[in-house]
């Protein structure tokens, strides 16, 4: 094969790879995980927003826990006493109202959009609402005890003119994908054969999913 047209191959190939059909193909291919991944950062930003608010709002001393051990905080409050109990609860309200504002968008974005979950009577959404928070409560545990353990280790590194928020952005990371495999697995879990079994479909929702 000369050269031309081995260039001309590669030219192609190259053409074939980044061509609109091509990436029309692959988005319709990983449409949930794409969906999942753009309303997974608008559920992170929300809870972003709304922790630096209440950190800001609370005045939380986050610098309080940075290089403390857990054991001497528990114990004495890292010489701080009740200051500390209070700036420890001030972090942890900042930390749950966050959460509770991006399950509450994630589950709306979630159950639309990203797995198409058909389902609408008031007590297949209310369980539906259940199955999800209860997976975001043990992902919302691995957040709210996370965080300050990671700023306790030293991680109270300041982002966006937030003390502490490196540590956040770890965190929240780590939920994110927990958090999908916990929906894509348990919470808007499809029913298998149910798609080649359109004539079995629930008659009064249509739902496609286990609830």
């Amino acid at each position: 094969m000369s050269k031309i047209k081995k260039l001309l191959l590669i030219e192609n190939s190259f053409k074939e790879l980044f061509s609109l059909r091509k990436i029309k193909e692959l988005c319709i291919h990983y449409k949930e995980i794409l969906l999942y991944i753009v309303f997974g950062v608008v559920t992170t930003v929300v809870n972003w927003l709304v922790y630096a608010l209440m950190v800001k709002l609370l005045h939380v001393n986050v610098s309080m826990f940075a290089g403390q051990s857990l054991a001497a905080l528990l114990v004495s409050g890292g010489g701080h006493g009740d200051e500390y109990a209070r700036q420890l609860v001030l972090l942890f309200v900042s930390n749950i109202v966050a959460w509770i504002a991006g399950v509450a968008v994630a589950f709306v974005t979630n159950k639309i959009w990203v797995f198409e979950s058909r389902v609408k009577t008031v007590g297949g959404v209310a369980k539906e609402l259940g199955k999800f928070t209860a997976s975001r409560i043990l992902t919302g545990l691995l957040e709210w005890f996370g965080l300050p353990l990671l700023i306790m280790v030293g991680l109270n590194q300041t982002l966006f003119g937030v003390e502490g928020f490196f540590a956040k952005v770890i965190i929240s990371v780590a939920v994110v994908i927990l958090n999908y495999v916990f929906s894509k697995l348990f919470v808007f879990r499809k029913k298998k054969g149910k798609a080649a079994a359109a004539p079995n479909e629930n008659k009064e929702t249509g739902e496609n999913y286990e609830v």
